[in-house]
């Protein structure tokens, strides 16, 4: 569509290596900033802005670092009739733990009312950094985990499934 959404992970603007996002309108040829955002509980070394996914209305910021490097990933709509994006919800899958670093580089993306997000270090069946992929749906305003994926029968020890995810309608 008209927008862009650009990540600056180790922007400093309130707290060091915290990140943003900068949000890009098209009119004609021409792109204008129109906003810069962050995340209600901006923090340091959050990097805010690893990756990001838009579609139509919704855009899904990843901050790979939050809480101890266990990632979560941020949800914004656009205000109808408005150029200004503001945040929804806050989502860290069930079973995330420290260094999983959900929605790193390449790992979260968003179709409609599903997004797909990556945890390339997350351990998986007693596998150091097997990796894993979580799904969420949304249903108005609240988005629930659904179903998560592991190669069960490629898993090995630095494996990294989920480094790369995307998605398209119903399919992963």
């Amino acid at each position: 569509g008209d927008y862009a959404a650009v990540g600056a992970i180790y922007e400093d603007t309130t707290d060091s290596e915290a990140g943003s996002v900068y949000i890009f309108k098209r009119s004609g040829t021409n792109w204008t900033q129109q906003q810069r955002i962050q995340s209600s509980d901006v923090a340091s070394n959050d990097n805010f802005g690893t990756a990001v996914a838009m579609d139509g209305d919704y855009l899904a910021v990843s901050a790979a670092y939050d809480n101890s490097n266990y990632g979560a990933v941020y949800f914004f709509k656009k205000d109808d009739g408005a150029d200004t994006w503001t945040e929804q919800a806050k989502i860290i899958p069930s079973d995330v733990a420290s260094n999983d670093q959900v929605g790193n580089i390449g790992a979260l993306s968003i179709s409609g009312d599903i997004v797909v997000m990556g945890g390339n270090y997350h351990d998986s069946g007693g596998v150091s950094d097997a990796g894993a992929a979580w799904v969420f749906e949304r249903s108005g305003t609240t988005w629930s985990e659904v179903k998560k994926y592991v190669a069960s029968e490629y898993i090995t020890s630095q494996g990294r499934f989920g480094i790369s995810v995307g998605v398209s309608g119903n399919t992963i």
